[in-house]
């Protein structure tokens, strides 16, 4: 029996900017309560940073140095 890859949102759960390539579980109350799909770039970011960028609607690029 095969099994079809689960279609995923084109654009990141967090930012909504960037195409969601990665499955990611985060607990932070008011903002997200479990799976979550997002971008690399949201993806190794931590909790108070996501956070932000939900909030006052950031792009995560910002969170990374320039050569990134």
């Amino acid at each position: 029996m095969s099994k079809e890859p689960i279609p995923i949102p084109t654009m990141c759960e967090v930012c909504g900017k960037h195409e969601a390539t990665t499955k990611d579980y985060r607990f932070m109350e008011g903002y997200f309560e479990g799976k979550v799909l997002s971008c690399k770039w949201c993806a190794n970011l931590a909790d108070y940073a996501l956070v932000d960028i939900v909030r006052d609607k950031l792009d995560p690029k910002d969170f990374y140095d320039e050569e990134d």
